[in-house]
């Protein structure tokens, strides 16, 4: 998985996700406190997403990519 840009400033993150699998997956970007703030479902076509972060609170945030029984998180970091 390919996050950017990083940290974030004012905008949205792009995950780009390499190998997804034959049956797809979700993405989580998850909070601090591991709340999840967004979440998408994504099918074995898709190789990119986007999270809108205008409205997020500055801070770290855990990007994670589930697919099947194996999962992979990475941390994004939000600014002004």
């Amino acid at each position: 998985m390919m996050v950017y840009p990083n940290p974030v400033h004012q905008g949205s993150v792009h995950i780009w996700i390499k190998n997804a699998g034959s049956q797809g997956g979700q993405v989580q970007l998850v909070n601090m406190l591991g709340e999840v703030v967004h979440e998408k479902t994504f099918s074995s076509s898709d190789q990119r997403l986007t999270f809108n972060m205008t409205t997020d609170q500055d801070g770290v945030y855990f990007v994670k990519v589930i697919t099947g029984k194996t999962y992979a998180i990475t941390k994004v970091v939000k600014t002004n």
